[in-house]
């Protein structure tokens, strides 16, 4: 089980004098899921990636049970989809998921295709399948894995809607019998509803944490249970998606 803090100060790109993330801080609990929101380029991504290790040059800590993780790995079992799928071209979907996660046996690998609604589609190469079916395949590499934690980067971007709303709720079914922690990037307030326990909203760049907001809403959600808590939000922090966290003169949550 794996907790996430996040104690950031500031964050710049290395040799540059441009400030990319502010201030954020926030405590994750293992297995919640929490949705990060904000306006394009206030460094949703670069958070990722410094969670992943991938980043570092940063004022501030990043821990993973009570571990720093700035410019290293983190000590668990780590699971990234990225907006695109980042499948090997020359291998088969098989061997893509097999290369990942070399300790899986052919029949778990199998059953997690069938799951992913991808059976029968293991000889198959990724040019073969459409945008939406790599995007599975990219969602079942990353479960395999069995992650403690997983990172989202607006997985479901450029999709048609039928594909897009099929995937998240294969996504959230994974994710509730897997109960892997995790932080999610989207520029879709409806799916941070539909999906997060926790929203996170940015301010406009550099990316500072202005609201901290639970979604206490049963699961499964409809768009109704989504359209109304959207409704109440935004008439209680009007600017909310433009990165403005200025309160309205009367709450609709009361």
């Amino acid at each position: 089980m794996v907790r996430l803090e996040l104690a950031l100060a500031e964050k710049r790109y290395a040799n540059s004098q441009q400030t990319v993330l502010g201030t954020i801080r926030a405590q994750i609990p293992a297995g919640q899921f929490v949705a990060l929101v904000g306006p394009s380029g206030t460094g949703k991504t670069t958070l990722l990636n410094m969670i992943a290790g991938l980043e570092a040059s940063v004022a501030g800590s990043i821990s993973v049970n009570d571990q720093p993780v700035i410019g290293r790995q983190p000590d668990c079992r780590l699971g990234y989809i990225f907006q695109q799928p980042r499948l090997l071209p020359w291998l088969t979907v098989f061997n893509n998921l097999q290369l990942t996660a070399p300790e899986r046996s052919a029949g778990e690998i199998e059953r997690m295709l069938e799951r992913v609604g991808l059976h029968g589609k293991g000889e198959q190469y990724p040019r073969t399948l459409s945008g939406g079916m790599q995007k599975r395949v990219s969602i079942a590499r990353a479960f395999l894995a069995q992650p403690e934690l997983l990172l989202l980067d607006e997985p479901f971007v450029s999709l048609d809607l039928p594909t897009a709303e099929h995937l998240r709720g294969m996504l959230e079914a994974l994710w509730l019998e897997h109960q892997p922690t995790v932080l999610f990037v989207t520029h879709d307030f409806d799916e941070a509803i539909r999906l997060a326990d926790r929203v996170l909203f940015l301010s406009a760049a550099p990316g500072s944490l202005i609201l901290d907001q639970p979604v206490e809403l049963p699961r499964p959600r409809s768009d109704l249970d989504v359209a109304e808590w959207k409704t109440r939000l935004l008439g209680e922090y009007p600017g909310l998606l433009a990165g403005k966290v200025v309160a309205s003169d009367s709450s609709l949550w009361e």
